[in-house]
């Protein structure tokens, strides 16, 4: 049996998509007739002894097949949108049983092995910031890709119900496969003097408020920092805000509702600072409008720090009554949120121990198993059609 992974978006290990996917491509088993082989388009400027170099480093088990384009990133981030009068197999020139897409979308070309879709969420169906021609070109890929996807995976209950109502031809092919963490790493204690080397690294003098994700429009982070300006003085003094990704858009927000020397503005946190700033927090803050799974949530319980979440989208699933929900568009009630969490010690307690227990139950092991297994089940099913 060979599967084909598309890993052209897989070689920023800070996006939550592509640490899914290498987390999961690592762990299946390899040996007897399994092969697994990784495609990906690398543009001109791309040296493609360093990309296989990359990929070969994180994902050492797995075949590359890289494709040198004149494209830049930008038009091959959008493979998908693409009509071609050529084959998956033509392009890359394989022949592969299985072939998954991690980013949500099949490609509009033909394929001839068993197509597999990862769905983490319909996320920008619902985006406000997005026009109502962008939203229905989404809402086409999307349903291109429920339509002729063999199996679909996603993140959660919630995601599958959204899916299925949206998509009702996705009944059926669709299985709830829970994201995981590597729960060793994130709950072993770091010693003092490493945590503080990270926090001067990224110039974080005090208690802090964490938010752990990209500075994307469904995070919402205009409503976090809102939330955190109406904090009383005295918590303010004491715990500053500190997002992992920031924009223009938000520290120009933070500077003019008064705030911006309260909040610490990064462009991401290097893999190997990552525990160290979880360990580090007061609190995490996910107040987020929509998720797939939300994995700093589960992460930063593994860490044995308290969670605020939004009350709405999969995070109350995920979150598993460990942490303190909040409606995510009210400010005033993220911000009473955030103040109990941080003052009442008899609660912070409680949802640091329910928290440990919580992420106990996500593990890559657990997920990539589940993930290996129903490719298997789809190549056998195939095998005895035929």
């Amino acid at each position: 049996m060979k599967i084909n992974f598309y890993l052209t978006q897989n070689r920023n290990m800070r996006d939550g998509v592509t640490h899914y996917a290498h987390e999961i491509i690592k762990r299946i088993p390899t040996g007897g007739d399994l092969r697994l082989q990784g495609d990906a388009f690398i543009t001109i400027k791309d040296k493609k002894e360093t990309v296989s170099s990359y990929f070969k480093s994180v994902l050492p088990s797995v075949e590359l097949n890289i494709k040198k384009t004149p494209f830049r990133m930008r038009t091959l981030d959008k493979f998908t949108d693409f009509r071609m009068p050529f084959s998956y197999e033509k392009i890359f020139g394989t022949k592969p049983d299985v072939v998954v897409f991690f980013h949500n979308f099949l490609p509009r070309i033909r394929i001839n092995a068993k197509k597999v879709v990862v769905i983490h969420d319909l996320t920008p169906l619902y985006q406000d910031g997005l026009s109502k021609k962008k939203k229905k070109i989404y809402y086409k890929r999307y349903l291109h890709s429920v339509k002729n996807a063999d199996l679909i995976f996603t993140d959660s209950e919630y995601s599958k119900a959204d899916i299925c109502n949206r998509f009702p031809v996705a009944n059926g092919k669709i299985i709830v496969n829970y994201c995981g963490i590597d729960n060793k790493k994130f709950s072993t204690a770091i010693d003092e003097a490493k945590r503080a080397e990270s926090l001067l690294k990224y110039n974080i003098d005090s208690k802090y408020i964490l938010f752990m994700g990209q500075a994307r429009e469904n995070k919402n982070l205009f409503n976090l920092i809102k939330a955190y300006s109406l904090l009383p003085d005295k918590l303010k003094k004491k715990f500053k805000l500190v997002l992992a990704n920031s924009n223009k858009k938000l520290i120009d927000f933070a500077l003019k509702i008064g705030i911006d020397r309260d909040v610490v503005f990064l462009n991401g946190i290097e893999e190997s600072d990552v525990v160290s700033i979880y360990q580090s927090a007061s609190l995490l803050a996910l107040v987020s409008f929509s998720e797939g799974f939300g994995l700093p949530l589960v992460e930063a319980m593994a860490a044995g720090i308290p969670v605020i979440a939004s009350n709405v989208s999969c995070l109350p699933e995920v979150a598993g009554g460990a942490a303190l929900l909040v409606n995510p568009y009210e400010p005033a009630d993220i911000a009473a949120g955030m103040a109990k969490a941080l003052t009442d010690a008899e609660l912070r307690n409680k949802m640091i121990e329910k928290g440990k227990v919580n992420a106990s139950k996500f593990s890559w092991e657990i997920t990539s198993k589940k993930f290996y297994s129903e490719l298997i089940r789809l190549h056998n099913n195939a095998n005895r059609k035929n």
